[in-house]
């Protein structure tokens, strides 16, 4: 697979995508732990290749890293930097973290922002990458997000040579909520929200689900807010949406505005704005300390199902 070209690196792309998912399929069936980066988010793997110990040309070594996407697609960097590493002091590293300190180093590459369970180094044959070399650097990477998300993260690995890696133990992209930001364009909102994301991709999930429950309340005040702009009076619905929720509006107060005012509000919807409530008000009074990450989830699948479903009627 030749990976200077257009076209191998988007077959290359393509097989890790595939192997990634099964894999991540095969150690999370259920789709519920939000583990797995490249589910979430878009990525930008870079493809390494290095000289090595041996005594011969016909083993080389590829270094294996991924990086978040800064262009909102799936990209793949190669470098080909066999003749700059064929060198006794990198022959001599065996550890893949060192041998990419002495990439950075020796400005041979730029400090990368690592996932940190996707950096790997690997032996291929002939300066031939093959389907199934693709296959187990997609393997190793969804093993190790598992791995990593079941023990604390490392500390800094190096004392002179700092690597910024991306500390989520979990991750929360596959909601969205980038989208959801960017649409409402409310700072108050985004605020809020970047804080709850923040403390569940940290694994302090009570903090998160209360945190949440505030921002779905919010959600349904901006949407009221918006019906409240184009409001026209009528003899069944005669007050204003945001002088129906009053001060300080609880549950039913949202219920009852939204019942009247949007376009489609059935019972379903209802249903589902109480089911939000009562886990919001369970987390609130809980005095444990701890809320499970399930509930998390439940709650931030709550916020998108209510801005697809509720919000995006407002606008």
């Amino acid at each position: 697979m030749d990976l200077s070209t257009n076209d191998g690196k988007l077959e290359f792309l393509k097989v890790l995508k595939d192997k990634y998912e099964q894999r991540a399929k095969y150690i999370d069936p259920s789709e519920e732990q939000n583990i797995f980066s490249w589910k979430s988010q878009k990525l930008h793997f870079n493809v390494i290749l290095t000289h090595t110990s041996s005594d011969n040309d016909i083993v080389q070594g590829i270094i294996f890293f991924a990086e978040p996407s800064t262009t909102g697609k799936d990209e793949l960097t190669y470098l080909d930097l066999y003749k700059k590493t064929k060198n006794f002091e990198y022959d001599s590293l065996y550890d893949v973290k060192d041998n990419l300190k002495y990439l950075i180093k020796n400005n041979l590459i730029r400090t990368p922002t690592l996932v940190e369970s996707s950096l790997m180094k690997e032996l291929i044959a002939r300066f031939n990458l093959k389907d199934s070399d693709i296959s187990k650097y997609a393997t190793n990477f969804a093993d190790n997000e598992y791995k990593l998300s079941k023990k604390s993260l490392s500390e800094n690995l190096f004392s002179q040579t700092n690597l910024n890696f991306v500390k989520s133990k979990y991750f929360t992209d596959r909601y969205h909520f980038n989208e959801i930001k960017s649409n409402i364009n409310d700072d108050q909102f985004t605020y809020e929200l970047e804080d709850c994301l923040k403390a569940y991709e940290s694994g302090m999930w009570f903090v998160a689900s209360t945190g949440i429950g505030s921002v779905i309340e919010h959600l349904l005040y901006l949407t009221i807010a918006n019906l409240d702009k184009t409001w026209t009076p009528s003899e069944a619905n005669p007050q204003r949406p945001l002088r129906q929720l009053g001060k300080g509006p609880t549950k039913t107060n949202y219920i009852n505005a939204l019942s009247k005012c949007l376009p489609r509000f059935d019972d379903r919807q209802r249903s589902q704005l109480e089911a939000m409530f009562l886990l919001r008000n369970s987390v609130d009074h809980f005095n444990s300390g701890y809320s499970n990450k399930g509930l998390c989830d439940t709650l931030l699948q709550g916020i998108v199902d209510i801005y697809n479903g509720i919000y995006l009627q407002s606008v």
